[in-house]
Parts: C-alpha cells; sequence; structure tokens
C-alpha cells in the first residue's frame, strides 16, 4: 500500500475541487469559497454589526489564514504550498504528550504491525 501516493491523490483530487478555474493555483476567491461553500464554513464580514455564530469566522482571520497559505506571497497558492499548509496545521494541533505515553503509543503500533505481519505467514513475531 502506497502511503505517500494515496496521500498525495487525496490531496490532488480536493485541490482540483477547490480549484474552480482549473489554473493549478488557488487564488483568494477560490479559497475563501472552499471553507465557505466546500467546508461551510460561515464568513463574517468585515462591517457586519450583529453577534458572532457559533463556529463563524471573521473576515480578518480567513486573511490571516490566506496569508499562511500563500507562503511566498505571490497571491495564489500552488497544490505544494496547499499541502504543506495543511500539514504544518494538523501537526499544530497535536497534542504534547509525555515520554512515558509516547512509548506506550509506540508499543502499542509495534504491537498491532507485528500481528498485521504475522497474518500474512511472514514469520514475523517480535517488533525488534
Amino acid at each position: 500500500w502506497d502511503v505517500k501516493g494515496c496521500m498525495r491523490k487525496n490531496w490532488s483530487l480536493l485541490f482540483e475541487r477547490l480549484d474552480t478555474d482549473k489554473s493549478g493555483r488557488l487564488d483568494y476567491d477560490e479559497f475563501k469559497t472552499a471553507l465557505t461553500d466546500v467546508l461551510e464554513i460561515p464568513i463574517r464580514s468585515k462591517d457586519s454589526k450583529v453577534p458572532r455564530k457559533e463556529g463563524e469566522i471573521k473576515e480578518e482571520e480567513l486573511e490571516g489564514l490566506w496569508a499562511y497559505v500563500d507562503h511566498d506571497k505571490s497571491g495564489e497558492v500552488t497544490i505544494d504550498e496547499f499541502q504543506h499548509a495543511c500539514y504544518l496545521l494538523i501537526l499544530d494541533d497535536w497534542p504534547v504528550l509525555q515520554k512515558a505515553t509516547l512509548q506506550r503509543i509506540c508499543q502499542q503500533l509495534n504491537d498491532a504491525c507485528v500481528h498485521e505481519y504475522s497474518k500474512e505467514g511472514s514469520g514475523v513475531t517480535d517488533g525488534n
């Protein structure tokens, strides 16, 4: 199973869906449309006087996110910039784990891998 290839394909499919003008790049309007139409995130206009709704983001916050995604400040985002920014945003949200917790997670992953490989008749019985 080619995990890297699958992830790249998934990012490509999403990017192609968001790239409405099929230029191979996203501009700010396509990015904003992606958030409102595809992800259904309500965006509060700068001059809005009504109370903020749950889940609504401010236009200024969207502009800040765009500045983060458009790393080279070209006004357009390539699939590489998009993937990189999304990856970093995902990592940013990961919790800080204690060493014991990390060791436990690694051991569980190791045990699961040994279990899966041993089912295939590889003869693997130990992860070390």
